[in-house]
């Protein structure tokens, strides 16, 4: 009996409910500069070592 139901109401839902549905797509783009001023860390909490992001790692860019 509830598979009655349940197959009934998906029929019903599917070809005589006319919904309109429409999608979009959005793109949004920035451009800038972008500095590092003070990326400190100190891994772990409270007790751990201090360590700069800024000075102590260097990125090998192009």
């Amino acid at each position: 009996m509830k598979t009655t139901i349940y197959v009934t109401s998906l029929v019903f839902l599917t070809f005589f409910l006319k919904i309109s549905v429409t999608a979009q797509a959005i793109m949004d783009i920035g451009t800038g500069a972008v500095f590092t001023d003070a990326n400190n860390v100190r891994i772990p909490g409270n007790l751990g070592t201090n360590f700069s992001l800024k000075d102590d790692l260097n990125a090998n860019t192009q």
